[in-house]
């Protein structure tokens, strides 16, 4: 068995469709070079899963693993700074008040409550004078603040809305368009 070790990789290369394709070169010991072109799913994402898991099984507490959360950190940090955000403030206003006068106080904290994983915090905005559209602002704003991702934070909003609104409603809508951007 030959033994090859790393020695550079490029995305110079090109598949026939165009996209830009990953070459891992590698070198053996007498001297021979490889390229190796992985395969998305059995190549880049699973030896990324697997160097972790090694790594995890060898040293449960060692930097390396700590440097493969960062890593993974970094990845989907970026990814969610390309995305747009939605616009929490204006769903809240628009939906605190269309539900003003059609829903209680206690059934918007109860849905909230039961939805959120969170308590809600005080996020008092000065042109709303309606406590029912200051409760509804408040959780919408304290689900902004989560540390989650877009994500998550726009189903959550969905699964909100839904819980307060009949299914025709057209306050269903604030969701639809931001949940397309996002």
């Amino acid at each position: 068995m030959r033994r090859i070790y790393f020695d550079k990789y490029a995305s110079s290369g090109k598949f026939p469709d165009g996209r830009v394709k990953l070459d891992v070169y590698f070198k053996s010991s007498d001297g021979e070079n490889y390229v190796w072109t992985p395969d998305w799913e059995k190549g880049t994402r699973h030896f990324f899963i697997e160097a972790y898991r090694i790594e995890k099984l060898n040293k449960p507490a060692s930097p390396e693993r700590e440097r493969f959360k960062q890593v993974a950190k970094e990845v989907l940090s970026e990814e969610e700074q390309e995305k747009p955000r939605a616009n929490l403030k204006l769903i809240a206003i628009q939906l605190g008040e269309g539900l003003k006068g059609e829903t209680s106080v206690n059934e918007i904290n109860r849905m909230a409550s039961a939805i959120f994983g969170f308590d809600v915090s005080s996020n008092p905005h000065p042109s709303i004078t309606s406590v029912r559209s200051q409760t509804v602002y408040d959780w919408v704003m304290t689900l902004g603040e989560q540390p989650i991702s877009e994500g998550t934070k726009l189903h959550l909003l969905k699964e909100f809305v839904e819980a307060l609104t009949p299914e025709n409603s057209s306050l269903r809508k604030l969701t639809e368009g931001e949940r397309a951007r996002g």
